[in-house]
């Protein structure tokens, strides 16, 4: 199973020369990236793996023959600055901001740095473009469930969910000048829907830096390529089908761009032979159920991960409706109808889409 196996990466770098035939190809959780180098042409690719955001997070580079010294300072630079992220976003961990500002920011004014800002500005546009489906402040809820680290997983009390829709309001989050507050004192934000898509672009960011044009970061469903010349249309996407994680849903191309997806099978538990997976409807309370999958095509992650998080949550005529509405967005829905898989795809993406013989 191709899931299980790129989890039992370790960290590794590797220095690679690819002549055709070969096929250079990247696993993630839920998306696979192909690169079929020309005919001839020598490609050099370096590559460093490590487990970080509660996935193993992969950059990779491409060139020719003689800038790998420049490459393997660029991919520490920007595997550190995903190590700086996750450190100020996990809520879980005791001594993260993301913590301290659950902590205090119903209190006092809290300071914060430039990210934290940033990530707090994509959530709360985010949240008002999706009327509220994707929601930042949904702490208590999946603290409630138990989809945190180390915790146990189950279905709460009705009660208690119902007292904790009470404090889901991201709109009192109040952001000023690298500070934060809001007036509930039972309301925890969770960054765990856009976190990982701003830290790959953050390590995008840093890899143009060391002048890097050819790359890929990938972290368990959130992707981002750059491309030149090199690579340009050998690039294309494998979506894992949601229900066989073996067997792709079908593939799209890409050269330069970001691609999210949100799936009911990658965390779960089974209660009384009904599972429960981590993505919950901040209106509700409960798991989404209208979708097995969504995957969201733009120029960011950081945006397609929040996206892909609140289509999930709308449904798929709601869902497609809000893609279809934004610019530079295209999507994938794949959801259950009369027992059978159904998907709808977007008109950006429709033309583009190469489905397996057999996706049902």
């Amino acid at each position: 199973m191709y899931l299980n196996n790129w989890f039992n990466l370790q960290l590794s770098e590797k220095i690679s020369r690819t002549i055709h035939p070969a096929i250079i190809m990247v696993c993630l959780a839920t998306l696979f990236l192909a690169i079929f180098p020309c005919c001839g042409k020598k490609i050099v690719s370096m590559e460093k793996t490590i487990f970080m955001m509660d996935t193993a997070v992969t950059i990779k580079v491409f060139g020719v023959r003689g800038g790998e010294p420049r490459w393997s300072e660029a991919i520490q630079a920007a595997l550190l600055k995903i190590s700086k992220i996750d450190s100020i976003a996990d809520h879980y961990s005791e001594n993260s901001l993301m913590t301290h500002i659950n902590r205090e920011a119903w209190k006092k004014r809290v300071s914060i740095n430039n990210d934290m800002a940033q990530i707090l500005q994509i959530a709360d546009r985010l949240y008002v473009l999706s009327d509220g489906a994707f929601n930042p402040a949904i702490g208590v809820l999946t603290e409630l469930w138990g989809f945190g680290k180390n915790a146990v997983m189950r279905v709460p009390n009705h009660d208690d969910i119902a007292a904790a829709l009470h404090h889901v309001d991201a709109s009192l989050v109040d952001l000023q000048n690298n500070t934060v507050a809001w007036s509930d004192s039972c309301m925890r934000l969770d960054l765990g829907g856009i976190a990982k898509g701003y830290a790959v672009d953050a390590a995008i960011q840093t890899l143009q830096q060391y002048g890097i044009g050819d790359a890929q970061v990938d972290a368990g469903g959130d992707l981002r390529a750059l491309s030149t010349s090199l690579t340009t249309g050998r690039r294309r996407v494998y979506i894992r089908h949601p229900l066989q994680s073996d067997v792709f849903f079908g593939s799209f191309a890409m050269d330069s761009g970001a691609v999210a997806t949100s799936g009911d099978y990658e965390r779960y538990f089974m209660e009384n032979g009904v599972r429960y997976h981590h993505i919950l409807n901040g209106k509700t309370g409960y798991p989404a159920r209208q979708c097995h999958s969504v995957t969201i095509v733009g120029n960011r992650a950081a945006e397609c991960d929040a996206l892909a998080t609140a289509v999930f949550v709308l449904g798929p005529e709601p869902g497609m409706q809000l893609i279809e509405k934004l610019d530079g967005i295209e999507g994938l829905i794949i959801f259950d109808k009369n027992n059978h898989i159904d998907f709808l795809v977007s008109s950006g993406l429709v033309s583009g889409l190469m489905l397996t013989a057999n996706f049902e």
